[in-house]
């Protein structure tokens, strides 16, 4: 795989791209951290519940049997509040990571085995070019003029490493040196 292109262009939209996903998890984390701490923010009542229980309880027969209670519930109050709030800081987290991960890591993975494809297949220009007809969409191809892949499936002089060469730059892969061939080169 190749995760970086050759091409400037190319790799500094990748790398900035990569940035923004970084910086993205990053204030997902932060949100998440804010939105648990805010809902903490709900157990201070719980604990005012949970001392006035513990004062209560220190009182004679019923009402300190009612202290207790209410002591307890104030406990259990406080320790559902702390597990919802982290629960829920975990969720928005994973909900704002996970939505830019499924959308980002899969065209990035694809683009990096894409790259080490065509690199794999460097040197051999005549599977570039294969590859290059059959899949680069038609704008591209027009790029190289009127029917390349005729011209190609004709042997035309310079055609081969023509659509080698685009497949390269589809990828950001530099072309192999023996398609950049002068003007008038046998090479087909």
């Amino acid at each position: 795989m190749k995760w970086y292109a050759d091409a400037p262009g190319m790799r500094a939209r990748q790398v900035v791209a990569d940035v923004l996903v970084v910086l993205w998890c990053l204030t997902s984390t932060r949100v998440a951290v804010a939105t648990s701490t805010g809902l903490r923010q709900v157990q201070e009542p719980t604990e005012r519940l949970q001392s006035a229980g513990d004062l209560l309880a220190d009182g004679p027969g019923p009402i300190g049997d009612a202290g207790e209670r209410l002591a307890a519930a104030g406990t259990k109050a406080h320790e559902a509040i702390g597990r919802a709030s982290f629960v829920f800081g975990l969720v928005v987290a994973v909900a704002l990571m996970g939505w830019v991960a499924a959308r980002w890591v899969p065209r990035r993975v694809h683009h990096a085995r894409e790259a080490g494809a065509v690199l794999a297949l460097h040197r051999d220009v005549d599977a570039l070019a294969l590859r290059a007809a059959t899949t680069l969409p038609l704008h591209s191809l027009a790029r190289l003029g009127p029917d390349p892949v005729a011209r190609w499936r004709r042997g035309e002089p310079g055609a081969t490493a023509q659509l080698a060469a685009l497949q390269c730059r589809e990828f950001g892969v530099h072309p192999p040196d023996d398609t950049r061939q002068p003007p008038g080169s046998t090479r087909g």
